[in-house]
């Protein structure tokens, strides 16, 4: 199964709408909505370090990382955070402990 495929089989079963896509070098990252809210499904190309990417963000419960709402080995859905800050400005303005 392509990952375009695997991406499509995902949105079906976790109820996503799509509403734009983009392809990075690992990953085919998805942006819509579940439920009223705004999610990222994110499909790994093929196996690699990110391939449990899902199952190891969950582990964190969302303390510090992005809520996962769902994950299977290669995707996970996410919580969007939006508008986001990218953490080097709050590092590099000395204000790590925020980041």
């Amino acid at each position: 199964m392509t990952p375009t495929e695997r991406l499509l089989e995902h949105a079906r079963a976790w109820r996503v709408s799509v509403d734009d896509t983009i392809e990075t070098a690992s990953s085919l990252i998805a942006y819509g909505r579940r439920d009223g809210r705004a999610v990222v499904l994110k499909v790994v190309k093929r196996e690699c370090d990110e391939w449990r990417c899902g199952e190891i963000l969950d582990a964190f419960g969302g303390t510090g990382f992005v809520r996962v709402y769902e994950f299977a080995p290669g995707a996970a859905l996410l919580e969007r955070l939006t508008p986001g800050s990218a953490l080097t400005e709050l590092s590099l303005s000395g204000r790590d402990p925020e980041a």
